[in-house]
């Protein structure tokens, strides 16, 4: 089997309808679209309950570290420290929460 990761022998044929207000389906279709699936793979993974992570653009995630970086030179400004630390902590919740990534292990 050349390019194709499914099995001949395996496909999808069943078919499910599900009725969405138009703005729940807008709202599906963005997430759908931030996570790199269509609205009928956010779907099935919804179903399955698996857990659904957005793609997050590699780019972004350099420049908020590099702005992390920069806020950290703040320290040597004691009168910036604390809201320099309070700043730190959103850009690593906001890093963590676009790549799905918990943190490191304490």
């Amino acid at each position: 089997m050349t390019g194709s990761r499914r099995s001949e022998k395996r496909r999808r044929t069943e078919q499910v309808q599900l009725r969405l207000y138009p703005d729940e389906r807008l709202q599906y279709s963005a997430e759908a679209a931030m996570a790199g699936l269509t609205l009928a793979a956010l779907a099935r993974r919804r179903l399955a309950q698996q857990h659904v992570v957005a793609r997050v653009d590699a780019e972004l995630i350099r420049e908020l570290r590099r702005l992390g970086g920069q806020l950290i030179q703040t320290k040597h400004k004691p009168h910036l420290a604390h809201e320099a630390r309070r700043t730190l902590a959103e850009i690593g919740a906001a890093i963590a929460h676009l790549s799905g990534y918990a943190g490191p292990a304490r």
